[in-house]
């Protein structure tokens, strides 16, 4: 779509045209036909067709039929309830579970096993302190308005510097360490990240306009864990920085995620007594802004969880990254924890 609007594009050539290599995996998966890597390349899909068409007696047979009973355990998203195979995540990186040593190696251990599980994973990491450490000593003054960096010219070279550089390859180097497959990218590569500049006040910083995942598909097909640097085009090919949060739901949203979850330093939305939220809808948060509880770094967090919810993700859910493995307890063990963001009330 040309309307400005977040959208994912399916079926294009090569590594993003997915739906006959999701085909040639139903073969694989019968057991009647052996289909080895992904095809790669100019016109994977039309090789993936001519691969269906030599295969197809074999997967008819092959596949087993499903009764009335397994259709209705089937999810929305066509898969089946409790299989965590093909599930996507979108998760926004931030806070101590980034900065600090012990809580980024569990992290990265949690991502390896949602990994080995099937889950397919994208992460956009933050890295506010190492931007106001380098403008800093820069000597670039660090403002912010409604939770949002105040981004000049030069301010906008050390953020790219230091999101697209130092951070993205450090949680790279630890994801790796950690036994996860990383590959680093910015929102600018492949033109992931398109945007607007937001408001004139706030200089180089955009809201997402267009999202174009076939980038992060390849990755996943190849079995990457692809790692994002929030940076997007802006109307004339400049950089813009995009609040790490925003670009994660922005992402969710057009990869129709199954979860969006924003790993913060705190419990969740707390309430005026200090207390967790366990869930929030859009009427409330407004609430809850007008009274001045929601504000500051928590309402990009809580729009973010809003757009993507309302782009096509699943669910969103703001997460203690502080607590031990609190990711896999809650994506896997259905524990409930944080605040889940939900788009009209239960």
């Amino acid at each position: 779509m040309d309307d400005g609007t977040v959208n994912r594009r399916r079926g294009a050539p090569g590594c993003g045209g997915r739906r006959p290599a999701r085909a040639l995996r139903l073969c694989a998966l019968s057991g009647r036909v052996s289909v080895a890597g992904n095809v790669r390349g100019h016109g994977a899909c039309g090789m993936a067709m001519c691969s269906l068409r030599q295969a197809g007696a074999a997967c008819k047979d092959a596949v087993p039929r499903l009764s009335s009973a397994n259709l209705g355990a089937m999810s929305a998203a066509g898969k089946p309830e409790g299989n965590e195979l093909r599930r996507t995540v979108v998760i926004k990186y931030g806070g101590h579970a980034m900065d600090k040593a012990d809580l980024s190696e569990a992290f990265a251990g949690d991502l390896a096993q949602l990994a080995g599980q099937g889950v397919r994973i994208v992460v956009v990491h933050g890295g506010g302190p190492q931007i106001s450490d380098l403008l800093k000593r820069l000597q670039i003054e660090s403002r912010f308005v409604d939770g949002l960096r105040v981004t000049d010219e030069a301010a906008m070279q050390a953020v790219e510097m230091a999101l697209c550089g130092t951070v993205n390859k450090d949680v790279v180097r630890r994801f790796s360490l950690g036994g996860v497959k990383a590959a680093g990218v910015s929102g600018r590569d492949g033109g992931l990240l398109t945007a607007r500049l937001k408001r004139k006040e706030l200089g180089l910083v955009g809201d997402v306009v267009g999202v174009d995942p076939r980038i992060l598909d390849c990755l996943l097909d190849g079995g990457f864990l692809p790692v994002v640097a929030p940076v997007a085009n802006g109307p004339d090919g400049e950089a813009l920085n995009i609040n790490a949060d925003t670009a994660a739901g922005a992402i969710a949203g057009a990869m129709h995620a199954d979860d969006f979850v924003l790993v913060s330093d705190v419990p969740g939305v707390l309430d005026g007594e200090g207390r967790l939220i366990p869930s929030l809808d859009r009427e409330r948060i407004a609430r809850l802004r007008r009274e001045e509880v929601i504000t500051g770094g928590m309402i990009p967090k809580v729009e973010a969880c809003l757009n993507g919810l309302a782009a096509g993700c699943g669910r969103s859910l703001i997460l203690d990254g502080r607590q031990p493995s609190s990711l896999v307890r809650f994506l896997l063990h259905k524990e409930p924890l944080g605040t889940e963001v939900l788009s009209t009330k239960d």
